[in-house]
């Protein structure tokens, strides 16, 4: 697991980013239970099998889920991850509201990808179902589909964010 604090500012509103703590586990699973026809496993998570999939996360390297808050509230999620050659970006998630269409994810997500090509400098992959609506927001970030699986598309980041 990395850890990072990092900030930036949007409309003169300031988002922090962390990793992952305890206290976080809460506001993550009822994003990801709220969204979760946009996901591969899409059963819905109890609180218990919240806390036995961080207990297995927190021993895990290279794995990490980024929250992103502003002041007091928690804003939205991000995961990343080292499978085999390559970095798995998953669990993207904003919490619907005002931030929706500010462009606060795509920097969140330009502050992330930057974060782990310094780590280690590897293809960054995405793979989303594809009756996800969050396929043209992959595409706005250049993202290009590498492949087509049917139900879901492996996306491929090819450069620099805009």
């Amino acid at each position: 697991m990395n850890h990072i604090n990092s900030s930036f500012t949007i409309s003169e509103q300031t988002y922090s980013i962390s990793s992952l703590e305890e206290d976080n586990l809460e506001f993550i699973r009822k994003l990801k239970n709220r969204n979760r026809n946009a996901f591969f496993a899409q059963s819905y998570i109890s609180k218990s099998a919240q806390r036995e999939w961080f207990e297995a996360y927190r021993d895990r390297e290279y794995d990490t889920i980024f929250i992103l808050s502003n002041e007091a509230q928690y804003v939205g999620c991000m995961g990343i991850r080292k499978e085999k050659n390559e970095w798995d970006l998953y669990n993207v998630l904003i919490a619907k509201g005002e931030h929706s269409g500010q462009g606060v994810m795509s920097a969140f997500l330009r502050k992330i990808v930057n974060y782990q090509l310094t780590i280690e400098d590897l293809p960054v992959r995405a793979r989303v179902l594809t009756q996800n609506t969050a396929v043209q927001w992959y595409y706005k970030n250049n993202f290009v589909i590498e492949s087509d699986e049917k139900e879901y598309i492996v996306m491929r980041y090819s450069g620099e964010i805009s």
